[in-house]
């Protein structure tokens, strides 16, 4: 049956369906679309039930057109009327121009997920099934979708399987082997690119090393690790900058001085049984390559920085120095503290380290250390008993020392000249001090001269007093 023929005959106007027999439809009148026998463009036509198979490309727009009316009625008045207004003398409402202009804005938005129905959760379980790689469902508006209720053959049935396929920017598979975010698998050669490639650490740093300090039978050993606690190997190398060139240690390297020597006068008199900071050098010259070293001065930058002397307090616990030459370069890569004994036993200890007394980058200070007070009155009877305050401190910084002490309530001596407290390191330029020798209460013989003699201590000046204390700061390169 013609049903477009049948409409002039009924004589009225009807909208939707008539009875399950026809359905009414009205469309502006355009000849070239429909052919229909009344200017307003109303047609009729078969009644039938439509499909509605809930598909992905189905669901997508049903899901924006909710959206779409749910966005129009939570408007207010003002919203609602512009559009109102807009609409008037033309073929639609404010309402079907609102409408039309959310669907067109959010066409190609990925609709739901997981489910065919929308879902409040979609967006929060979005990162959830990506992570998974399994896409129980997604569907965009456009037709760039899938789905694993209905996996078309061939077709990917996984986000992962999708951009394994070639899809756009994932063409590239030169990192299945390397693991960026987490550890290198495979068997790289060395040197590996993550680790040494065009890097330009600072001087001193290190990739995949660290300080380990260690003592064993009382004997030191300073040693380099990679950072899994194994020694460095081809497979596990530690990259380095030495004085702006870059170096790679492969294999293992450190340096052990046995108990049984004062080695940089650790053991002397003020130091011995002390926690004692020292700073971890690598070196290198072209025949020995890479050497590790120790030592008590943060300032060295070549050989020649150093004593030679073990017991000297300049002296650089190093690996190898059979091809050693006095301009080669030495860097600073951190710093660990030990002990060293009184006696001849000179025994090494160390305490468990921390994040303070085992420092694992460049640096060229110590912690504030405490050395034993080593005093000498001269020219008279020295004070007697044991004072209830009596300290030496002292911090190396870079080339420069600073050093105080202090004592207070000795049974006053007589008749000294001076006094002469032992320092932790010897003075080369004696920058600035200040001290006192007196008796509590006394002023005659408060303020006193200080100044640095022979080379190994500090001497404080009086005159003839009967002192029961005395204090000072002194500051000087070594």
């Amino acid at each position: 049956m013609d049903y477009s023929r049948l409409y002039p005959i009924m004589g009225f106007e009807g909208h939707g369906a008539f009875n399950r027999w026809w359905i009414h439809k009205t469309y502006r009148h355009n000849s070239n679309r429909y052919h229909s026998y009344t200017p307003r463009g109303h047609i009729i036509a078969k009644y039938y039930y439509p499909r509605n198979l809930r598909t992905g490309k189905q669901q997508g727009p049903r899901s924006i057109f909710y959206d779409a009316v749910k966005d129009w009625q939570k408007k207010d008045d003002d919203i609602k009327n512009y559009y109102n207004q807009w609409a008037k003398n033309r073929p639609l409402s404010g309402y079907n121009r609102y409408i039309s202009l959310f669907l067109q804005a959010n066409k190609n938005m990925i609709i739901y997920w997981k489910t065919l129905e929308k879902d409040a959760a979609d967006i929060s379980t979005i990162p959830q099934y990506i992570a998974s790689g399994y896409v129980p469902s997604v569907h965009f508006a456009r037709n760039i979708y899938w789905e694993s209720q209905k996996q078309e053959s061939g077709k990917p049935a996984t986000i992962f399987d999708y951009f394994g396929t070639g899809a756009p920017y994932m063409k590239n598979k030169t990192l299945e082997t390397p693991k960026i975010h987490g550890e290198i698998s495979g068997n790289p050669t060395a040197p590996k690119t993550f680790y040494t490639t065009n890097l330009y650490l600072p001087d001193g740093f290190m990739i995949n090393g660290k300080i380990v300090a260690t003592v064993a039978s009382n004997n030191l050993t300073v040693s380099i690790k990679g950072k899994d606690g194994n020694d460095p190997s081809v497979t596990n190398p530690v990259t380095v900058m030495i004085a702006g060139v870059e170096r790679i240690i492969t294999s293992a390297l450190s340096v052990t001085k046995n108990a049984g020597t004062n080695w940089c006068n650790s053991g002397s008199a003020e130091l011995a049984t002390q926690e004692v900071d020292y700073f971890v050098y690598l070196g290198y010259n072209a025949t020995d390559g890479i050497v590790i070293g120790f030592a008590r001065i943060p300032n060295a930058g070549i050989y020649s920085d150093f004593s030679a002397t073990s017991t000297n307090s300049k002296y650089c616990a190093i690996s190898t120095i059979t091809n050693a030459s006095s301009g080669d370069n030495y860097q600073v890569i951190g710093r660990f503290c030990a002990t060293l004994s009184a006696g001849a036993g000179y025994t090494w200890t160390v305490p468990t380290f921390t994040n303070k007394n085992l420092i694992q980058r460049p640096i060229y200070q110590t912690r504030v250390l405490s050395a034993t007070v080593n005093e000498t009155w001269v020219g008279g009877t020295a004070p007697t008993g044991s004072p209830a305050i009596h300290f030496v401190r002292y911090i190396f910084n870079e080339n420069k020392i600073d050093v105080w002490g202090s004592a207070y309530t000795y049974t006053p001596g007589s008749g000294n000249t001076y006094l002469k407290v032992k320092t932790p390191i010897n003075a080369t330029i004696f920058q600035n001090a200040s001290g006192r020798v007196g008796t509590p209460g006394a002023s005659a013989t408060n303020d006193s001269a200080i100044s640095y003699s022979d080379g190994s201590g500090v001497e404080i000046w009086c005159t003839a007093c009967n002192a029961a204390q005395w204090n000072f700061y002194c500051s000087y390169m070594y």
